[in-house]
């Protein structure tokens, strides 16, 4: 079941819409009614089962592996833990639908080891495709350096990443936010340093995705206010929106926004400080220190760099100058549908951005299906 968007830059349009009931129908296991826990359907569930949640709060976090799943949101708000889908079978699919995916945040441990943010979705190693839509996924947000007397130093815990992919042969992301998690201040109470924000994507490897008409930002550096340093201080910076990594990747950005995590603001240098800098905001697009591998396309979508911190914090080119992308210049199409994955019974309304002579497919299927079509 699916109703993944088709947007084309030519004469076909295509959208897939799930049935949940008839014969042969994928099995269907709810949330909390049947099984208290998303975790608890995911182990309950065979591959192209559909799991609906009720609409609430489900903090744990969840681990698919070896299967297909569709999880959608029945009808309302769904938050949740963060989510990592390993093994999507070729063959398969995943599909996640109106969910609210989070990664927690850092936490100091004292005189132990703090404990990091967490990624808030992960894709590895899926050779199946994978569907998102309607969904808002972010990163788990950092927590300061702080220098414990007598315990010595607990790590710097910066943001987290909002969705890392790793091995995915096929993503595609409707109408999705995309979060890095925010970076923290040095406030100037303990003895410390501020924290970066996370990137909003990171591709690591081997990894085509397409985004439609989705919002992505990086995580925005901390400030750093911080006044016992005789040297002064320096705030952090944002990260990158979209980081493509050294590996090969496929890109396709079409429609929305993609804006880079500002940096953070600097104070209490006192007089003469050796370092006195504004955290730099980072690139909307960025690939590392060496010429990117990865092939990027753009249609139609906002590019922006986060604002430098304070007032002359530095700003990063929207692009970086390591990525080399291609502008597509054909308008951009949507096409979707709202209420769905439909039940029996139930309508849909289908909505339509096209020019005179294209064509519309609607599909409908009974299970997690994906069909590729040519331009």
């Amino acid at each position: 079941m699916n109703h993944s968007p088709r947007f084309a830059p030519g004469l076909v349009l295509a959208l897939l819409v799930g049935l949940l009931a008839g014969p042969a129908a994928a099995e269907v296991l709810l949330v909390p009614s049947v099984h208290p826990t998303i975790q608890q359907a995911v182990d309950a569930a065979t591959d192209r089962d559909v799991i609906l949640v009720a609409p609430g709060s489900y903090p744990d976090d969840v681990v698919v592996i070896g299967k297909g799943l569709a999880l959608v949101a029945d009808g309302g708000a769904v938050s949740m833990g963060s989510l990592r889908l390993e093994g999507v079978p070729a063959g398969s699919g995943a599909y996640l639908h109106g969910l609210q995916i989070s990664g927690s945040g850092a936490s100091q441990g004292g005189c132990s080891p703090g404990t990091p943010a967490e990624v808030g979705l992960t894709l590895f190693d899926c050779a199946g495709p994978v569907r998102i839509e309607d969904c808002e996924v972010r990163g788990g947000r950092g927590t300061q350096f702080i220098v414990i007397p007598f315990c010595g130093e607990s790590p710097d815990l910066q943001g987290a990443t909002g969705l890392v992919a790793s091995g995915a042969a096929d993503v595609v992301v409707a109408r999705t936010l995309i979060a890095g998690g925010l970076g923290d201040h040095d406030d100037g109470f303990v003895d410390g340093a501020c924290a970066q924000g996370g990137r909003g994507i990171q591709l690591l490897n081997a990894v085509q995705m397409s985004l439609y008409d989705c919002t992505v930002t990086g995580g925005f550096g901390g400030d750093d206010f911080g006044s016992s340093s005789p040297f002064g201080n320096a705030a952090c910076s944002g990260r990158p929106a979209i980081d493509l990594g050294f590996l090969p990747s496929t890109v396709f950005i079409h429609g929305g926004s993609v804006t880079g995590g500002s940096g953070g603001d600097v104070g209490g240098c006192g007089t003469n400080p050796i370092i006195c800098n504004p955290g730099l905001g980072a690139s909307a697009v960025a690939g590392g220190s060496i010429p990117s591998p990865a092939l990027v396309t753009l249609r139609d979508v906002v590019l922006t760099p986060g604002a430098g911190g304070g007032v002359d914090g530095e700003v990063a080119p929207a692009l970086a100058t390591t990525v080399t992308a291609t502008e597509w210049e054909a308008p951009f199409r949507r096409l979707e549908a709202s209420g769905t994955p439909v039940q029996q019974g139930q309508d849909f309304e289908l909505f339509v951005e096209a020019l005179p002579g294209d064509t519309i497919l609607v599909l409908a299927g009974l299970r997690i299906d994906f069909r590729s079509l040519p331009p």
